[in-house]
């Protein structure tokens, strides 16, 4: 919801009244698309929050003979069935 109302909605109505003051007089106009163009950012970072919100790290090992695939999870493993999608961070060979 917050995407489509951030990404979608809000632009289409700054649009609108933008257009709309054009021809209309409308007091407070710049105020108002002020206000729709910081609503924008704010629903804009919390979506690029939301999406940069890491569930854990693939850690990847590897030798000469065999390579080693490990998770360190930041919730309880039991959580994981309940979400929607998960997204990891790759870390090659830690220490």
């Amino acid at each position: 919801m917050t995407r489509y109302f951030s990404l979608i909605f809000v632009p289409i109505l700054g649009t609108l009244f933008f257009v709309i003051t054009e021809f209309e007089s409308i007091d407070h106009a710049r105020f108002i698309l002020g206000v729709l163009l910081v609503i924008q950012l704010v629903f804009g970072w919390i979506w690029v929050l939301r999406l940069y919100r890491y569930s854990g790290t693939i850690n990847i090992s590897e030798n000469e003979e065999t390579k080693l695939y490990s998770l360190d999870l930041n919730d309880d493993p039991e959580t994981l069935e309940k979400k929607k999608e998960v997204v990891f961070k790759v870390a090659k060979n830690p220490k």
